[in-house]
């Protein structure tokens, strides 16, 4: 499990206002919003997804909700643009990001900064993927959503 502050107030930083059912719809609209707003390559895309269930296979506890999943997703994604891109965003990118693909909401810079080291602490900095798993995930998600195209 994560330790280092209360888990109770980091896991809290990861509870969206508005709730919002985590379906292809849904994920596919955030995704993409994200994407053309913060302009990181499609890879990270599918990095991000392998990080994500990563956390959960580590911290079986945690659930993803109708009011998690939005904030662990850009989690996944800030870490995995980090990561991954030349030319990496900062923390306050994503908060400006989040208010563009959400009207309406906010998200502080200190719940981006917890729920980055909350996560990173939980799945233990471990963020090297093989290239055959790399490829198993991106072949599933072209499954699930029907198409080709880069990412």
């Amino acid at each position: 499990e994560v330790e280092d502050q209360p888990p109770e107030k980091t896991v809290q930083a990861f509870e969206d206002s508005v709730a919002a059912e985590p379906n292809l719809a849904t994920i596919r609209s955030f995704l993409r919003d994200m994407a053309k707003i913060c302009r990181y390559t499609p890879e990270c895309n599918v990095i991000a997804l392998i990080l994500l269930i990563r956390f959960f296979a580590y911290q079986p506890s945690l659930k993803l909700t109708d009011r998690t999943w939005r904030r662990y997703l850009l989690t996944a994604l800030m870490i995995s643009q980090k990561y991954w891109d030349d030319r990496c965003l900062r923390n306050i990118d994503f908060t400006v990001a989040w208010r563009c693909a959400l009207p309406g909401q906010t998200l502080e810079l200190e719940a981006v900064n917890a729920m980055e080291k909350f996560f990173l602490t939980g799945i233990g900095y471990d963020l090297y993927i093989q290239p055959d798993k790399y490829t198993a995930c991106l072949t599933e998600v072209r499954s699930i959503v029907g198409g080709g195209g880069k990412g």
